[in-house]
């Protein structure tokens, strides 16, 4: 029914649970709708009329696309490529097109510096220590964003992906939520915690302290 699909209404007046199978339905898309909402709502606030509804949707999109890849990294220790490679293409074609003020050589340049740098970080810690530290997909993770920053914001964004991780590391660790990446051994050693989210939210707090 079209009913049951209008964002957090339906959720609260099926009371959690599906209309037919009566099979629980996760909060977390109750929390994702009100997310998306306030920040939607907030952005139109904010940012009308000095930026164009071009630049307000390719804010949203950019919001949209981390806060996916945040969720997806935390649940199942993955970032699609995907939506990476979304992630990717858009800042660059935002840059080229003017819709952000990233000049297109900083965002081209600056994606590939930061894939190349994070890339050694990668490889050489786990040559050094024989297990892996920094995943692939963070490293391309961290290079997508880059092209909706620009090169110069590198520094930032990776002391500000760093600090964000210890603080989800402390938390996890007092939750007793760092995971496996053998899921299916019970018996193999929580160590990991998934940096894709700690990545996503430096990334948020930089882009719009510079836009807004």
């Amino acid at each position: 029914m079209k009913r049951d699909n209008i964002p957090v209404l339906s959720w609260l007046w099926l009371k959690g649970k599906c209309r037919h199978c009566e099979s629980a339905i996760s909060a977390q898309y109750l929390i994702s709708e009100i997310l998306c909402a306030v920040f939607f709502t907030g952005m139109a606030i904010i940012a009308l009329p000095q930026f164009t509804e071009i630049q307000i949707c390719s804010f949203f999109l950019y919001f949209c696309l981390l806060y996916s890849l945040s969720v997806i990294d935390f649940q199942h220790l993955i970032l699609p490529d995907s939506l990476v490679s979304l992630l990717l293409w858009s800042g660059l074609l935002c840059s080229v097109s003017g819709i952000t003020d990233i000049e297109p050589r900083s965002a081209i340049f600056g994606a590939v510096a930061a894939w190349l740098l994070l890339y050694v970080v990668m490889a050489a810690y786990k040559k050094l220590r024989g297990r892996e530290g920094l995943g692939y997909g963070d490293v391309k993770l961290l290079a997508a964003i880059t092209a909706w920053l620009g090169m110069e914001k590198i520094p930032e964004l990776i002391i500000g992906s760093a600090a964000s991780g210890m603080m989800m590391y402390l938390l996890c660790t007092l939750l007793n939520q760092r995971r496996s990446l053998d899921e299916d051994n019970p018996t193999a050693e929580k160590h990991y915690i998934p940096f894709g989210p700690s990545i996503c939210m430096a990334g948020l707090v930089i882009f719009f302290i510079e836009q807004l």
